[in-house]
Order: C-alpha cells, then structure tokens, then sequence
C-alpha cells in the first residue's frame, strides 16, 4: 500500500473518532440522566437484562455479522464505562438501614448500591422516616427469613405509615456464630444479645445449651453491647464479620436451624414502578383489609384468581388499636399496576377496604462473598 494511501486511511478513521467523540459527550449526558432516574427510582446501576437487549439488538443491525464478537466486546467496554460513570455519581446516595456497622442490612445496600454512603438508623421505623423526610433517597430492611417466618414490624410499616414502595427483593444466605470476648468459653456464656429474628432462628441451639436470649435492634448492635460489656457470662449471635469488626471470638458456629437459611431484604423507595425494562419475573405486593361480612376473603382470593395472578404467600396482621380486625398481605406473581392489575384492583374494591400497593419489584439473589452473615 502507498504512503498516500494509508495517509488517506488513517485522515478517515480520525474523522469517525471524531464523530465518535461527539456521540460520547452525547451518551454520557444521557447516562448521567438514567443515573438521575436510578437515584430517584431506588434503581440499582447494573440492568443485565437491559443491557443483553441493547447488545442483542446491534448484532441484528450489523452487516457484516463477522464483526459481533467484536462489536460485543466494544458495546461491553462502553456499558463498563457508563456504570463506573453511574457509581460516581451514585456515592451521593444515602441508603437508611436498622442497626449499626456491620449489620446484615448494610451488605444488602452495599450489594445494590456499591458507592452509596449507608446511614445506619435505631430500628426499622428510623431508617423508613428518614426516606420519608428525605434524608436518604432509600432504605434496605428485612421482610422475611426462612426458618422464622416474617417480619411483622416492616410489614405494617408497608400497610400503616406514610408510603415507600418496594423496588427490588434481595435473598441472602444466614449462618449464625455465638461469639464472645476474647477469652471466652462455650460453657462461660449465660445469655446472649441479638436481634429477635436472630434469637428465635437459633432458639433450639440457645435452649439445648440453657442460653437466655436477650433481644436488642440489630445483631450487629448484640455484637457491640457484649464488646463493650467485656463480660465472658454475655455472648452475641452474630457474625464472622461482627466478630472481626468487635474484637470477638467466635466460639461456635452455624447454631442456626436449618441449612439453606435465608432472610430476604427489601429495597424501599419514595416512588412506585410501575413498569421494567424486562417484565419478566417481576412481583408484586398487595395488602388489603376485607369486609366484615361472610365469605369476603375467599371472594377477595378469587378475585385476584380470576385476573390470572398467582398468590405466593398471604399473611395476616392485626390493625393495632382496632379491636380484632386484620389486613393481608398478598405476594403475588406479575405486575399488578398493568391495566389487567389496575382493573383488579377497582374489583377487589366490591368485598375490600383499604387497599394498598406494597411495590411491584424483581427478586436477585446476593452473589458477593459474606461468609457467616447476621441479619
């Protein structure tokens, strides 16, 4: 090839690097739009689906389909950027947990958000208030665990307080320790602090070994009062990471009942979603009070039946302060703010009262290393 050719070669690729460079500015400005979006709609960066579809898409739009291992690897690259771009301005987030340092709660934000600044707050309504007045854009608490079942306190936050919505479900693996001061004996401990939840999914082992159990907020708090006690008779049900961050032995471990003990963790915005990139696998909450009269139930479940929604759980709840009377907790499968979902609604509104939309979210399952974590 002449010199004169190359040379007009190489003046073309610098004018599509040019255009190239404009259309980044271009992409960029967009990205940092969609980040916006994601901040305000409690949106974690990574959306696979999304971006399998935007790839998927270019291949089919390529020409010469010998170049789509290229342009994969080129749309990959761009999307690496666009996150990393995402995560700086996502370290401006403040995401409200319940307990303190090293709490279970804290690594579900972290597995969502991994450049947001977690806020620790005392107890779940803490952490719910300060997403209502604004001090954090949202919060990670606990919904329910496998082997003690759900956790009623956030689920009448859900029903009774001012609103947040579900955006997304994290499922995390549990395995409990017993820890102690340093120096501390099995046989030393007499009692032991962790949250309720913690207590009663190890309360076979406490009780085999005559432990009493104490609750407090958060495991990790248990953690920090047998710390700062320095008493070998006082034990914590916690974590390999609460043991490390507190100074404590672990003296047993796996006490939990159960091997595929899991709690999952929701995510709550201020703002209800009401449709996904991908509205595959997508669930939904529904909580309702029905009439007093017979059979309402049963029409209220069929209602929802007959809309082609599958029930995956239905608890109930007392409304505290008036009398004996309940609201339910329905997880459904689907979107229930489509048109199908919306029409159901107004339907159930024949046999039920006080309806309310808990938040149409996706479930994920937590894929970072946390060893033996604590709720």
């Amino acid at each position: 090839m002449e010199t004169t050719d190359i040379k007009k070669l190489r003046e073309e690729i610098d004018r599509i690097d040019a255009e190239m460079v404009s259309l980044f500015e271009k992409r960029m400005e967009i990205v940092n739009e969609v980040c916006k979006y994601k901040i305000k709609h409690g949106i974690a960066t990574l959306d696979k689906s999304r971006e399998d579809s935007v790839i998927e898409k270019g291949i089919s739009n390529l020409k010469n389909k010998e170049m789509a291992p290229y342009y994969i690897e080129f749309q990959k690259n761009v999307m690496a950027v666009s996150r990393k771009y995402q995560n700086i301005n996502q370290g401006k987030i403040n995401v409200a947990y319940s307990g303190v340092k090293g709490a279970f709660a804290e690594s579900a934000v972290k597995h969502i958000f991994p450049n947001c600044s977690p806020k620790s707050y005392k107890g779940f309504k803490s952490s719910w208030d300060s997403v209502v007045r604004g001090e954090c854009q949202s919060c990670v608490l606990p919904l329910e665990n496998s082997t003690n079942g759900d956790v009623g306190q956030v689920l009448d936050l859900m029903y009774f307080s001012s609103p947040l919505y579900l955006k997304s479900v994290i499922e995390m693996p549990i395995i409990h320790c017993l820890l102690g001061v340093r120096g501390a004996a099995l046989n030393d401990i007499k009692a032991v602090y962790s949250h309720e939840q913690a207590l009663g999914q190890c309360r076979e082992y406490l009780e085999s070994k005559g432990i009493e159990g104490i609750s407090c907020e958060n495991t990790a708090v248990g953690a920090m009062t047998v710390a700062e006690a320095n008493d070998k008779s006082f034990g914590a049900v916690g974590s390999v990471e609460n043991a490390e961050l507190y100074c404590l032995d672990i003296l047993d471990t796996h006490i939990n009942k159960g091997e595929g003990n899991t709690t999952r963790f929701g995510l709550f915005t201020p703002v209800l979603t009401s449709s996904f990139s991908d509205e595959k696998d997508i669930s939904s909450v529904l909580m309702f009070q029905v009439s007093n009269t017979a059979g309402a139930l049963a029409k209220a479940v069929n209602i929802i039946g007959l809309f082609g929604y599958n029930m995956k759980a239905l608890h109930s709840r007392p409304c505290k302060g008036w009398g004996f009377s309940y609201y339910f907790y329905a997880e459904l499968d689907g979107n229930i703010m489509s048109e199908n979902g919306i029409q159901m609604q107004k339907t159930l509104l024949s046999c039920c009262e006080g309806i309310r939309v808990g938040g149409v979210f996706k479930t994920e399952q937590y894929n970072g290393y946390i060893g033996e974590v604590n709720i």
